[in-house]
């Protein structure tokens, strides 16, 4: 049965979104990263639905700001990776029982932000793109944090170009 959000979480709810999208739009992702592991405290049941549907709104908007810089080399083979990472992330998320996912989605959040403090250069090419979109489709499925990797890949580029690619991404 379909029951109506206690107002205190949707407010806390709409916050966390707030920010998470207010992140998303200064660096081009953040949104789920932000939001996903505090929406996961709040009610569980916000994960990873509901981020998956703003995120989507956010990127799309996102893309229509940046469309001017999006260059498409090789983001075909991101999305490549991203299916079979969807798969994996699908078949996790039927067979983990919750309290495994919340750690994961720690994991996760920790895992992006370490990686991104360490100042380091992938070198961006067809098989680097592909494993990026595995875990992405892999994280993204699993906690609706699919940015990550990608945008670990992309740092270094120019702000509006990483932008648009992780938008259409």
């Amino acid at each position: 049965m379909l029951s109506l959000i206690d107002p205190v979480t949707l407010l806390l709810a709409s916050l966390i979104i707030f920010t998470g999208a207010l992140t998303q739009s200064l660096i081009g992702f953040g949104l789920a990263v932000v939001a996903t592991p505090l929406l996961y405290i709040v009610d569980p049941e916000l994960v990873p639905a509901p981020v998956i549907a703003m995120g989507f709104s956010i990127a799309l908007l996102t893309l229509v700001r940046e469309r001017g810089h999006l260059e498409f080399n090789g983001l075909q083979y991101a999305l490549l990776g991203r299916l079979p990472g969807g798969l994996i992330g699908a078949t996790l998320l039927l067979l983990a029982p919750q309290p495994i996912l919340g750690l994961t989605i720690a994991l996760i959040v920790a895992v992006a932000v370490f990686l991104s403090l360490r100042k380091y250069s992938i070198k961006i090419n067809r098989l680097s793109l592909f494993i990026a979109g595995i875990f992405s489709g892999i994280f993204g499925t699993v906690a609706a944090i699919g940015g990550p990797p990608m945008a670990l890949l992309l740092a270094g580029k120019d702000g509006s170009q990483v932008r648009a690619a992780l938008s259409a991404f």
